[in-house]
């Protein structure tokens, strides 16, 4: 269970939300995951799902040549931990955030940068490279991949800069960009992303395990795909840039590099044809989460409705979006008659899984305040909600780490825009500025956790009452 610091007024379904969150995140536990899916014995190895069944030879004991290990990401201490109290690994390197070091015995553990790729990253990615060169002809690669492995690990293409790369992915993600089409800039600027790692071990044969955060689960977006051909073009990328018009927000480096791409003067990263075809296995994701998450409410009494892995969209869209579905629920709950429940008593659990983009607005006389994706759509619907009894609100990200604040999210019910108000904050002024942690803070309605050492995306949990 994850350990949870909140204020001192909690109501009840405060602590039911975050008992199921927490259920949520169980059920995405590299540990937890990992102990049960993979069976290793001297016969074989194997990985066991609900989908399926996957032999991995390339795990078994004594295949030959040594097995080398290479995690990346948010989660990949936990994660490393776990493949190799399952897996006999002879060498290996872990690359996780500098507050969450990896600490794996007999491995090399690399501290680098996260959100923003800086120098920290380039030497985790040189590092890597040299880990990867000291490597012999016969060796066997396990790759883990989860959240962050982008930004853990960056080392531009010749001739662009750490800076000049920083600036221009910050450029897109402030503009509200997808996940995919960050990930297709990052790609096309990197030596290791987009397939590059894996042409870079070949034809040393690879197996990737990955913890998913990203829509679809696709393996050429998590971690940008370093280990899988990438379906992304030169061309994506522009058309990207044109839509959310942030050309003059670019480096002059970089737009030279697209533009020698898009003319067919620049490779492209690794398409399908270029690489072998190598086992890739996503072991836990958003819908995992969810699904523990509808289990362990429906144990609690509530009914589930479920909106699923739907939270793409801009992140006032999605607010009001949740807030029509309350709205509807709560007033079917006021006309239910079930046999022996009080009006109090009838309650309805409304969850969702995603990752909303939230565009940041900045100026030269105002930065972007303390918060993340889900604090901010937290107080929206505090604000959608303020008028709405019965309601209680909890917006989580399942890393513990919600944008640039210490907090994994935040919780909303009917106070609690009164109550930021009270506290002598403007909460629209805020929510202009990005600065849902203040705001939430002064209401006691931050939602804390730490790190989580597993990341899918983000979670709503809402918990419906007739009022």
């Amino acid at each position: 269970m994850v350990a949870v610091s909140r204020g001192p007024a909690v109501s009840d379904d405060r602590a039911l939300l975050t008992d199921i969150f927490a259920a949520a995140l169980a059920a995405v536990d590299p540990t937890l995951v990992l102990a049960k899916q993979l069976q290793i014995s001297n016969q074989g190895a194997c990985l066991r799902q609900r989908s399926g069944e996957t032999l991995l030879p390339l795990l078994t004991p004594g295949a030959g040549g040594a097995l080398r290990l290479i995690a990346i990401g948010k989660a990949a201490g936990p994660f490393a931990r776990a493949f190799c109290a399952e897996v006999a690994v002879d060498a290996g390197i872990v690359i996780a955030p500098l507050d969450a070091p990896a600490q794996v015995a007999g491995l090399e553990d690399i501290a680098a940068d996260h959100p923003d790729a800086a120098a920290a990253s380039r030497a985790a990615a040189d590092r890597l490279l040299q880990f990867i060169d000291a490597g012999r002809a016969d060796d066997r690669y396990a790759v883990l991949l989860t959240g962050g492995a982008s930004a853990l690990c960056a080392l531009p293409i010749a001739g662009i800069s750490d800076g000049d790369k920083r600036q221009a992915v910050l450029a897109m993600m402030n503009a509200g960009a997808s996940i995919a089409e960050l990930n297709a800039l990052r790609k096309h600027l990197s030596q290791l992303k987009g397939g590059r790692l894996a042409a870079r071990l070949a034809p040393a044969p690879i197996v990737t395990l990955a913890i998913s955060d990203v829509p679809d689960d696709d393996p050429a977006v998590i971690g940008s795909g370093p280990t899988v051909a990438d379906p992304s073009t030169f061309a994506d990328v522009q058309e990207s840039i044109r839509r959310y018009g942030i050309e003059s927000e670019l480096p002059p480096a970089v737009l030279r590099h697209l533009s020698a791409g898009l003319a067919g003067q620049v490779e492209e990263t690794p398409k399908a044809q270029d690489l072998a075809p190598q086992p890739y296995i996503v072991i836990a994701s958003l819908d995992d989460a969810l699904e523990a998450a509808r289990l362990r409410a429906q144990a609690q009494g509530f009914q589930v409705v479920s909106l699923g892995r739907s939270l793409y969209g801009e992140v006032a869209d999605e607010a009001r979006r949740l807030a029509r579905a309350v709205a509807q629920l709560q007033g079917d709950l006021q006309t239910d008659t079930q046999p022996g429940l009080s009006l109090a008593e009838r309650g309805v659990l409304l969850m969702a899984g995603g990752e909303p983009s939230l565009r940041l607005v900045q100026s030269s006389a105002q930065q972007p305040g303390v918060g993340g994706r889900a604090q901010h759509l937290a107080l929206l619907l505090a604000r959608e909600l303020a008028d709405r009894s019965g309601v209680t609100v909890l917006v989580a990200g399942t890393d513990g780490i919600d944008g640039r604040s210490p907090a994994a999210g935040g919780f909303a019910d009917a106070s609690t825009w009164k109550k930021i108000i009270a506290a002598g904050i403007d909460p629209e002024a805020a929510l202009v500025a990005a600065n849902s942690h203040t705001a939430l803070g002064a209401a006691g309605d931050v939602f804390t956790t730490g790190r989580t050492m597993t990341n899918v995306a983000d979670l709503v949990l809402i918990s419906i009452r007739a009022s």
